[in-house]
């Protein structure tokens, strides 16, 4: 049977209606805007016959950008010749006809089937990372970053990360790149500031090493009049040839704004996406990866294996699984003679300006590893969980009397301890408190007053 084909051109604009009735798109490629913006709305379509559906182009002679090309199945020459894809079309087609037609759960979970689908549609292999000053990151995965909107780039690197970490790509090194801390764009500005007053007016010039005398100095105590003619401020003697009678060792700064010289400026970065200035040091690293497919991610577009949705409580988790946890506890005990659970809330406080200073990626680690601390310390039967950075809770579960106290007593000194020593920040400081569960008990009303009650406070 022959397609039903679409003609997508910029005098007649955007069809809706041609995107529901279409087998398949022909698109003029004489305006790049006009292309990319087609291509985003059907490769994004929530419809997956749109979404997978094939796309030529015409009036093109060679496609650069690799959005448009990864993204499309091909050039004909004349339309005239629409047979010429008809072929490739039907293998489409036929392969669309044996996609899975799982819904996944999650977010991730979703964006990685509709790329896999793509690239079984395709018989492709890999997705590689293409520089693109369009996007917030200088890189674009053109089968999945389509999904994403302009601003949500550094999201693409979670969905991959995702993907890789549950076996459905593998990864090949590319190119590393440093981000933003606060919002993960890469479009960074670098200057350096004079690290008394942190003005951005700085100038540099050579030292120079007059050997006869010894006399260092900047290059502009040395001119006189012309620059060419070089006389030592200090004995008058012409200087003649560099590393002869004299050398440039370095350079030293001028701060235009407070008139103080230094040796080395103070690098700093500012996100030009998101206006936040960050110490160097403080930026994240990314690795950048072409991504393969794997059989496992093969397998999966035409089975029901992409839901990787872990459906046993974690035992580290969101405030809001948590909750539910909880929830699942009370029936316990009310049901069970023998059991007995206690909620703890520890708050860390001075914490705030450490977050602000070392950006969000790096505050999710330090979370990460605040609670990975904290896990130590308590059983496998535990439930940890994060209400926000400064705020982690804790299920204790089947404790004797004593013990929760003699825990956190343990618990809480040296984890301030350690806070305090990292950071060198001498007013950070652990507050805990914790309440056990009745079996007449409101999961709300019982977080609430733990919330409120009195705290011990380990300084």
């Amino acid at each position: 049977m022959t397609p039903k084909i679409s003609f997508l051109n910029p005098q007649d604009a955007f069809n809706l209606n041609k995107l529901m009735e279409a087998d398949v798109f022909v698109m003029d490629a004489q305006q790049c805007f006009f292309l990319r913006a087609c291509i985003r709305e059907i490769r994004s379509h929530s419809q997956r016959r749109i979404a997978l559906a094939p796309v030529f182009l015409y009036n093109a002679k060679e496609i650069h950008d690799p959005f448009i090309r990864n993204l499309t199945d091909g050039i004909i020459f004349s339309v005239n010749k629409l047979e010429t894809l008809y072929d490739k079309s039907k293998q489409i087609h036929d392969r669309i006809k044996h996609l899975s037609l799982s819904t996944p759960l999650s977010f991730n979970e979703q964006i990685l089937k509709r790329t896999t689908d793509y690239m079984y549609t395709r018989n492709a292999e890999t997705i590689s990372p293409h520089i693109d000053p369009t996007s917030a990151l200088g890189y674009t995965w053109p089968e999945m970053s389509v999904h994403f909107g302009q601003g949500e780039e550094p999201k693409v690197l979670e969905a991959l990360d995702f993907a890789a970490t549950n076996g459905f790509f593998s990864e090949s090194f590319v190119d590393k790149i440093h981000l933003c801390n606060c919002c993960g764009s890469a479009l960074l500005h670098l200057h350096e500031v004079c690290p008394s007053c942190n003005s951005r007016d700085v100038e540099m010039e050579d030292l120079v090493h007059h050997f006869p005398c010894a006399y260092v100095g900047p290059f502009s105590d040395f001119v006189r009049g012309d620059a060419d003619d070089l006389n030592c401020p200090k004995c008058s003697k012409k200087l003649r040839h560099i590393g002869v009678d004299h050398d440039k060792p370095s350079v030293i700064c001028h701060c235009n704004s407070c008139n103080k010289n230094f040796q080395d400026a103070f690098a700093v970065v500012t996100c030009l996406y998101c206006k936040k200035q960050t110490e160097m040091e403080y930026l994240a690293a990314r690795n950048i990866f072409i991504y393969t497919i794997t059989q496992k991610g093969k397998a999966a577009a035409i089975s029901e294996a992409y839901n990787t949705t872990n459906h046993v409580v974690e035992r580290i988790s969101s405030f809001e699984v948590y909750q539910t946890f909880l929830s699942d506890r009370l029936d316990k005990v009310k049901n069970e003679l023998k059991t007995n659970s206690t909620l703890v809330l520890i708050r860390l406080h001075g914490m705030e300006g450490v977050y602000n200073r070392i950006g969000r990626s790096n505050q999710e680690q330090v979370v990460s590893e605040i609670t990975g601390i904290i896990r130590t310390y308590v059983r496998s039967t535990d439930m940890i969980a994060v209400e926000n950075t400064v705020a982690i809770h804790i299920c204790l579960n089947d404790y004797e009397n004593g013990e929760v106290t003699m825990l956190l007593e343990k618990l809480l000194p040296g984890l301030s301890e350690l806070l305090k020593a990292n950071f060198s920040k001498p007013d950070i400081s652990l507050t805990g408190n914790h309440i056990k569960l009745s079996p007449e008990a409101d999961i709300k009303k019982t977080l609430l007053e733990l919330n409120d009650n009195g705290y011990a406070i380990y300084s």
